[in-house]
């Protein structure tokens, strides 16, 4: 009886000791491995060159507020998908609603202008463009359809003035209205 007590006191002190050996080899892995990560956080990797179809950076809420992509996803507004008029591909941002209020993008087609605009919920107030060859433009407009229009092309340089989407003025006088095909459309744009 002795010396089976015996027998199990030494298996138990065996037991204790693995026992011991286990749990510092834990500890000591869990520990390497917050080293590991804090590591990996202090020091941010960096690439020579990314190659993606899509970039977006969401807010502390998740929500995405800036999209870099080609093709760029279907606008936003007031909470509902609507239909891009066109394929575009360059720099959405978004409000903390989500809405879409500006960009800085081109259109897929090769004769598409590139764009930086502002916007209004739905609509663009603000839009500076460039077209393919020889034309630029800039806009400011509002809600009730009242714009001022500054644009330069291979025919001269004109400022169109708009009262609730009818012209009411063009500089120079004697020239006509240039051809509206040269101003991006907000439908295009949206």
């Amino acid at each position: 009886m002795m010396n089976e007590q015996h027998s199990l006191e030494q298996r138990l002190a065996r037991l204790e000791t693995r026992n011991r050996i286990l749990t510092a080899g834990l500890v000591g892995a869990a520990a390497i491995g917050l080293i590991a990560a804090a590591a990996d956080r202090a020091a941010p990797q960096t690439f020579d060159r990314i190659v993606a179809r899509e970039v977006v950076v969401v807010d502390g809420n998740g929500r995405e507020r800036v999209v870099i992509g080609s093709p760029l996803p279907e606008p936003r507004l007031a909470g509902a998908l609507t239909k891009r008029g066109e394929a575009l591909s360059g720099i959405l941002l978004f409000d903390g609603e989500g809405n879409e209020r500006g960009g800085y993008v081109t259109g897929d087609d090769p004769s598409s202008s590139v764009s930086l605009t502002l916007d209004e919920i739905g609509r663009m107030s603000v839009s500076l463009w460039a077209g393919e060859r020889g034309s630029s433009g800039l806009r400011f407009g509002n809600q009730d359809g009242n714009s001022v229009d500054l644009q330069v092309n291979p025919a001269g340089t004109f400022l169109t003035l708009r009262e609730r989407g009818q012209i009411t003025a063009v500089l120079p006088t004697s020239a006509a209205p240039p051809p509206p095909a040269e101003t991006p459309s907000p439908e295009a744009r949206q």
